[in-house]
Protein backbone atom coordinates (compact mmCIF):
# COMPACT_ATOMS: atom_id res chain seq x y z
CA UNK A 1 0.00 0.00 0.00
CA UNK A 2 1.14 3.21 -1.08
CA UNK A 3 2.00 6.02 2.22
CA UNK A 4 -0.14 8.51 1.61
CA UNK A 5 0.62 12.34 2.64
CA UNK A 6 -0.32 13.98 5.75
CA UNK A 7 -2.64 16.84 5.45
CA UNK A 8 -1.37 18.02 9.23
CA UNK A 9 1.86 18.39 9.85
CA UNK A 10 4.25 19.61 12.26
CA UNK A 11 6.16 21.96 9.77
CA UNK A 12 2.09 23.12 8.90
CA UNK A 13 1.14 23.63 13.07
CA UNK A 14 4.20 25.66 13.30
CA UNK A 15 3.72 27.84 10.18
CA UNK A 16 -0.27 28.64 11.52
CA UNK A 17 1.65 29.83 14.44
CA UNK A 18 4.31 32.02 13.34
CA UNK A 19 3.30 33.17 10.21
CA UNK A 20 -0.47 32.63 10.09
CA UNK A 21 -1.93 33.86 7.21
CA UNK A 22 0.67 31.43 5.09
CA UNK A 23 0.05 28.42 7.30
CA UNK A 24 -3.78 28.69 6.99
CA UNK A 25 -3.64 28.83 3.70
CA UNK A 26 -1.95 25.93 2.97
CA UNK A 27 -4.16 23.70 5.72
CA UNK A 28 -7.21 25.31 3.22
CA UNK A 29 -5.39 24.45 0.03
CA UNK A 30 -4.49 20.79 1.52
CA UNK A 31 -8.19 20.13 3.00
CA UNK A 32 -9.64 21.07 -0.24
CA UNK A 33 -7.38 19.25 -2.44
CA UNK A 34 -8.33 16.00 -1.23
CA UNK A 35 -11.30 15.14 1.02
CA UNK A 36 -10.52 11.74 1.40
CA UNK A 37 -7.40 12.90 3.47
CA UNK A 38 -9.78 15.46 5.05
CA UNK A 39 -11.72 12.89 6.45
CA UNK A 40 -8.71 10.72 7.43
CA UNK A 41 -7.05 13.40 9.46
CA UNK A 42 -9.69 14.33 11.10
CA UNK A 43 -7.68 13.38 14.22
CA UNK A 44 -5.07 15.80 13.26
CA UNK A 45 -7.38 18.52 12.71
CA UNK A 46 -8.57 18.00 16.36
CA UNK A 47 -5.00 18.13 17.52
CA UNK A 48 -4.26 20.78 15.36
CA UNK A 49 -7.44 23.22 17.07
CA UNK A 50 -6.25 22.16 20.92
CA UNK A 51 -2.86 23.01 20.34
CA UNK A 52 -4.44 26.76 18.81
CA UNK A 53 -6.86 27.03 21.73
CA UNK A 54 -3.64 26.32 24.43
CA UNK A 55 -1.87 29.41 22.46
CA UNK A 56 -5.00 31.32 22.83
CA UNK A 57 -4.89 30.49 26.59
CA UNK A 58 -1.11 31.84 26.49
CA UNK A 59 -2.43 34.77 24.78
CA UNK A 60 -4.95 35.51 27.22
CA UNK A 61 -2.45 35.31 30.11
CA UNK A 62 -0.12 37.55 28.49
CA UNK A 63 -2.40 40.04 28.21
CA UNK A 64 -2.89 40.10 24.84
CA UNK A 65 -6.32 39.90 23.69
CA UNK A 66 -5.41 39.85 19.53
CA UNK A 67 -4.20 37.07 19.74
CA UNK A 68 -6.30 35.11 22.49
CA UNK A 69 -9.33 36.03 19.80
CA UNK A 70 -7.49 35.13 16.57
CA UNK A 71 -5.86 31.60 17.97
CA UNK A 72 -9.23 31.04 19.80
CA UNK A 73 -11.63 31.52 17.02
CA UNK A 74 -9.33 29.79 14.56
CA UNK A 75 -8.40 26.67 17.08
CA UNK A 76 -12.57 26.54 17.57
CA UNK A 77 -13.37 26.27 13.92
CA UNK A 78 -10.50 23.57 13.22
CA UNK A 79 -11.56 21.66 16.16
CA UNK A 80 -15.40 21.80 15.20
CA UNK A 81 -14.11 20.82 11.47
CA UNK A 82 -11.93 17.65 13.00
CA UNK A 83 -14.91 16.43 14.90
CA UNK A 84 -16.88 16.63 12.03
CA UNK A 85 -14.07 15.12 9.90
CA UNK A 86 -13.62 12.17 12.16
CA UNK A 87 -17.45 11.38 11.91
CA UNK A 88 -17.67 10.93 8.74
CA UNK A 89 -14.32 9.46 8.45
CA UNK A 90 -16.03 6.58 11.31
CA UNK A 91 -19.04 6.20 8.50
CA UNK A 92 -17.51 6.10 5.85
CA UNK A 93 -14.82 3.43 6.88
CA UNK A 94 -18.20 1.35 7.91
CA UNK A 95 -19.27 1.67 4.79
CA UNK A 96 -16.22 0.00 3.18
CA UNK A 97 -16.01 -2.62 5.41
CA UNK A 98 -19.47 -3.55 4.59
CA UNK A 99 -18.91 -3.09 1.05
CA UNK A 100 -15.07 -4.71 0.99
CA UNK A 101 -15.04 -7.52 -1.41
CA UNK A 102 -18.34 -8.06 -2.16
CA UNK A 103 -18.62 -7.13 -6.03
CA UNK A 104 -22.36 -5.87 -6.22
CA UNK A 105 -23.97 -5.28 -2.91
CA UNK A 106 -27.54 -3.96 -3.06
CA UNK A 107 -27.84 -0.64 -1.29
CA UNK A 108 -30.57 -1.52 0.47
CA UNK A 109 -28.89 -4.51 2.13
CA UNK A 110 -26.19 -1.64 3.21
CA UNK A 111 -28.28 0.94 4.39
CA UNK A 112 -30.04 -2.34 6.69
CA UNK A 113 -26.44 -3.02 8.06
CA UNK A 114 -25.61 0.65 8.77
CA UNK A 115 -29.20 1.64 10.06
CA UNK A 116 -30.13 4.58 8.08
CA UNK A 117 -32.45 5.00 5.21
CA UNK A 118 -32.06 3.89 1.91
CA UNK A 119 -31.67 7.62 0.51
CA UNK A 120 -29.17 8.38 2.71
CA UNK A 121 -27.05 5.62 1.57
CA UNK A 122 -27.00 6.22 -1.62
CA UNK A 123 -26.51 10.14 -0.89
CA UNK A 124 -23.22 8.73 1.07
CA UNK A 125 -22.03 6.07 -1.40
CA UNK A 126 -22.25 8.60 -4.00
CA UNK A 127 -20.45 10.81 -2.17
CA UNK A 128 -17.96 8.11 -1.18
CA UNK A 129 -17.59 7.26 -5.29
CA UNK A 130 -16.80 10.84 -6.01
CA UNK A 131 -13.89 11.28 -3.64
CA UNK A 132 -11.97 8.15 -4.37
CA UNK A 133 -13.37 5.67 -1.53
CA UNK A 134 -14.48 3.26 -3.78
CA UNK A 135 -12.03 3.11 -7.29
CA UNK A 136 -14.26 2.09 -10.36
CA UNK A 137 -17.64 1.85 -8.22
CA UNK A 138 -21.06 2.90 -9.23
CA UNK A 139 -24.26 2.79 -8.42
CA UNK A 140 -27.25 0.82 -10.81
CA UNK A 141 -30.08 2.69 -10.60
CA UNK A 142 -32.04 0.04 -12.60
CA UNK A 143 -30.82 -2.62 -9.48
CA UNK A 144 -30.45 -0.54 -6.99
CA UNK A 145 -26.92 -1.77 -6.47
CA UNK A 146 -23.55 -0.47 -5.67
CA UNK A 147 -21.13 -2.38 -7.89
CA UNK A 148 -17.64 -2.13 -7.27
CA UNK A 149 -15.50 -3.31 -10.31
CA UNK A 150 -11.99 -5.54 -9.53
CA UNK A 151 -9.11 -4.00 -11.05
CA UNK A 152 -9.12 -4.89 -14.37
CA UNK A 153 -12.85 -6.14 -15.08
CA UNK A 154 -15.39 -4.64 -16.50
CA UNK A 155 -19.31 -4.12 -15.32
CA UNK A 156 -20.75 -7.54 -17.56
CA UNK A 157 -18.25 -9.70 -16.33
CA UNK A 158 -18.80 -8.32 -12.83
CA UNK A 159 -22.86 -8.93 -13.01
CA UNK A 160 -22.18 -11.70 -14.21
CA UNK A 161 -20.99 -13.45 -11.13
CA UNK A 162 -23.78 -12.27 -9.23
CA UNK A 163 -27.55 -13.56 -9.89
CA UNK A 164 -31.10 -11.55 -8.89
CA UNK A 165 -33.14 -14.17 -7.30
CA UNK A 166 -36.18 -14.06 -5.37
CA UNK A 167 -37.07 -15.79 -1.94
CA UNK A 168 -39.57 -18.49 -2.91
CA UNK A 169 -40.57 -18.60 1.25
CA UNK A 170 -41.38 -14.17 1.25
CA UNK A 171 -40.83 -12.99 -1.87
CA UNK A 172 -37.99 -11.01 -1.59
CA UNK A 173 -35.46 -10.14 -3.93
CA UNK A 174 -31.64 -10.42 -3.95
CA UNK A 175 -28.58 -10.21 -5.40
CA UNK A 176 -26.50 -13.49 -4.92
CA UNK A 177 -23.05 -14.70 -6.23
CA UNK A 178 -24.21 -16.97 -8.93
CA UNK A 179 -23.93 -21.08 -7.86
CA UNK A 180 -22.63 -20.45 -4.35
CA UNK A 181 -25.28 -21.31 -1.50
CA UNK A 182 -26.98 -18.82 -0.23
CA UNK A 183 -29.84 -17.48 2.62
CA UNK A 184 -32.48 -14.87 2.71
CA UNK A 185 -31.76 -12.40 4.72
CA UNK A 186 -35.43 -11.84 5.63
CA UNK A 187 -36.61 -15.78 6.72
CA UNK A 188 -33.54 -17.28 5.78
CA UNK A 189 -35.11 -19.89 3.56
CA UNK A 190 -32.34 -21.41 1.01
CA UNK A 191 -32.20 -19.52 -2.45
CA UNK A 192 -32.03 -20.73 -5.95
CA UNK A 193 -28.76 -19.31 -7.05
CA UNK A 194 -28.23 -21.90 -9.61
Amino acid sequence: MARRKKTVTLGLILLIIFFPPLGIGLLIYRLASNKTVFYEDGAALTKTGWVLAVIATFCLFGRWPPGFFFFGSLGVVILAYGYHARQKGKKFHQYALIVENSGTSPISSIAAAMGVSQAEAVADLTKMIEQGYFEKAYIDNSTGELVVLSVGGDAKAEKAKHKRVVCAGCGAAATVPAGRPALCEYCNSPLDTN
